[in-house]
């Protein structure tokens, strides 16, 4: 597990931010350190999306500094942001594969976009990645040729995240990863999540509501509420905190359950 004094991947400080004249974020702050899986969770409002949008640039702050990788995300020029995106890479809540594309061509896609930046492209380092990626996540070489709505939603997750390693990141952003599978579905992408993070030595924010995730696969537990942080920590600790969302997240009866058949070795 990564110490206290490890290397500050992700900074958020003193962030606001409201939407449609309802605060979301007042005065918000999160540390994620190099090599660590931190898991964000919070009721529904709470702003979870709403933050890791934020962070990926995909929303401006109102108020506050967000840094990224060492960077200040409000301060890049275009070119400086597009160099940092190319460190990260984005699991969707809905997967977004280019529906018009097969899955080689959704994963050859951030690739090929280099070169409207004048970086060149070798298409046969490009096919054997691919073919890498593939194999990482567990889909069959076959499956490059399948289109989005040829794939069962565990294989649209794989090949999604496939395509967010494409260019070999090193911080990888997870929004709701098992939401719309089957649990027995949800179960594998975790599984495969927790192996790719330890043998890639990924840093990750994960944005989620799914209990079992959050006990299989987080570091450290950061919990949404009243637009902060209300606790940060690990499972043993957050779960002890004495707060409403807390309780009902790990202590209502499907909590419970849901904890109940973690083997012991499992629960971080």
């Amino acid at each position: 597990m990564p110490t206290a004094h490890a290397e500050a991947v992700i900074e958020v400080r003193n962030l606001h931010k409201s939407l449609g004249g309802r605060p979301i974020h007042a005065g918000l702050d999160l540390t994620v350190r190099r090599g660590e899986l931190m898991a964000v969770i919070g009721g529904s409002g709470s702003g979870k999306t709403t933050l890791l949008q934020q962070i990926i640039g995909l929303m401006p702050t109102d108020t506050g500094t967000i840094r990224v990788l060492g960077q200040n995300i409000g301060h890049l020029e275009p070119e400086q942001a597009r160099a940092l995106r190319r460190r990260w890479g984005v699991l969707f809540q809905q997967s977004a594969l280019f529906s018009a594309l097969n899955v080689y061509d959704n994963l050859a896609f951030p690739v090929r976009e280099l070169r409207k930046e004048g970086l060149a492209v070798d298409e046969d380092l490009l096919r054997e990645g691919i073919a890498l990626k593939l194999h990482m996540v567990g889909l069959a070489p076959d499956d490059a040729w399948k289109y989005p709505f040829e794939l069962s939603g565990g294989m649209a997750k794989r090949a999604a995240l496939a395509r967010a390693l494409m260019l070999e990141a090193e911080l990888l952003f997870l929004d709701e990863p098992t939401s719309g599978l089957d649990p027995a579905s949800a179960s594998e992408f975790d599984t495969l999540l927790a192996e790719l993070h330890e043998e890639l030595d990924l840093t990750a924010l994960m944005i989620t509501h799914d209990i079992y995730s959050v006990a299989t696969l987080s570091t450290r537990i950061a919990v949404l509420a009243e637009g902060k942080l209300a606790v940060v920590g690990t499972l043993e600790e957050v779960a002890g905190f004495s707060h409403p969302f807390v309780a009902n997240f790990f202590r209502s009866r499907h909590g419970a359950n849901r904890l109940r058949v973690l083997p012991a070795c499992e629960a971080r």
